[in-house]
């Protein structure tokens, strides 16, 4: 379980008998308010953070594969019947003390965040960012620096998840990938984005060259 704004790197890998599988949901946050009148009354704190469930009743588990395949085949399921699926989804996390509340994005590190998503390739300045969130250079950097981060870092880990989803959703030459996330050098591209998850960037294109 993942709750909104959080930044995660999921590495899979496959069991020891060899068998892997993996399917993700994404709920909008806009059905959370929906759930809630569904729902019965639950005591516990609204989520936040990253959670892991185990052994998960059956019920649930077939309530997630028809939730997938409706959206999987969206053209064979009436819009309404698809979102009662993903509210199904909701209320099953109900019964294991888990609810989701859509709140807008406070922390600033995430606010900053989106504003650099919008252009990785553009320079941005602490005095660009500041602007275009309606404070003062001073008071962003004192922000950041409470939430442990640094505009420089943020910007960094902006462009390479950039990267990594244009690496696996186009089929654009790295060298063009590199540019669109603000690096001339292709080789300084490849050093930061190795840097930051540990492969090259040929590795997702399936032809890494031996070293």
């Amino acid at each position: 379980m993942i709750d909104g704004g959080q930044t995660v790197d999921i590495i899979n890998g496959l069991s020891d008998d060899g068998v892997f599988s993996c399917q993700l949901l994404t709920c909008d946050p806009l059905l959370f308010a929906a759930a809630r009148p569904l729902s019965p009354t639950v005591s516990d704190p609204a989520f936040a953070g990253v959670q892991t469930l185990r052994n998960l009743p059956c019920g649930f588990i077939h309530s997630f594969e028809t939730t997938h395949l409706a959206l999987a085949l969206n053209n064979s399921f009436p819009t309404a019947i698809t979102r009662h699926k993903v509210l199904e989804i909701l209320l099953w996390l109900t019964q294991f003390g888990i609810k989701f509340v859509h709140n807008e994005v406070k922390d600033l590190t995430q606010r900053v965040r989106r504003c650099l998503a919008t252009d990785p390739h553009s320079i941005w300045t602490a005095a660009k960012v500041a602007e275009s969130l309606s404070m003062s250079e001073v008071m962003l950097r004192r922000k950041l620096s409470a939430e442990n981060t640094a505009l420089r870092n943020l910007m960094i880990d902006v462009r390479m998840n950039s990267a990594l989803a244009l690496l696996q959703s186009t089929d654009w030459p790295i060298s063009i990938i590199a540019q669109h996330v603000g690096y001339e050098s292709s080789s300084r591209f490849a050093e930061r984005f190795r840097k930051r998850f540990g492969f090259v960037p040929t590795a997702i294109r399936g032809h890494q060259r031996p070293e």
